[in-house]
């Protein structure tokens, strides 16, 4: 008797957890799908990419860092490495684009904003450089906390596509 009674506990509660989770991982209740922000939030956050580009395309890094956040915690992690400071970034920046040449065109396509919350939004897109003799490219990964009323990147995630 007892062995029937564990058996059928396990077979309802197995259920029971199997229907609140499904194949997929957990269901979501309506709340959770609540999109956060506006248009405005998304309308700012790509604003500060085309202002990101734009100084990228007149060879200035220095004004090209102002929509990172100017912490020691600024986390940037790419090809394989991690880096984490606004000084540490901007000095990586400025070894690997030495001059406008390297640094070539930027442009930045695909944007995806995921407003996470009414300070934090995911942006997901591509990147490629046109340089005179390549064009490098990859996608991005972008951590945004809105801070003093202004999206600042707080991660970034970026990769390269093999050639």
């Amino acid at each position: 008797m007892r062995t029937i009674f564990i058996a059928l506990f396990a077979l309802l509660f197995g259920g029971a957890v199997g229907y609140q989770f499904g194949s997929t991982g957990p269901k979501l209740d309506a709340e959770q799908h609540t999109t956060y922000g506006n248009d405005i939030d998304r309308s700012q956050i790509k604003e500060t990419l085309q202002n990101q580009a734009r100084s990228w395309n007149t060879g200035d890094i220095d004004a090209f860092m102002q929509d990172y956040w100017r912490s020691d915690a600024l986390r940037f992690a790419s090809g394989g490495d991690i880096n984490t400071g606004w000084d540490v970034t901007k000095a990586r920046y400025k070894s690997r684009y030495p001059d406008k040449a390297t640094m070539g065109e930027l442009a930045f396509t695909d944007l995806n904003v995921e407003l996470l919350s009414k300070t934090d939004a995911l942006v997901f897109g591509r990147w490629r450089l046109t340089r005179e003799n390549d064009s490098p490219n990859g996608l991005f990964t972008l951590h945004f906390k809105q801070m003093d009323g202004e999206w600042k990147i707080v991660s970034d995630h970026t990769s390269s596509a093999t050639p």
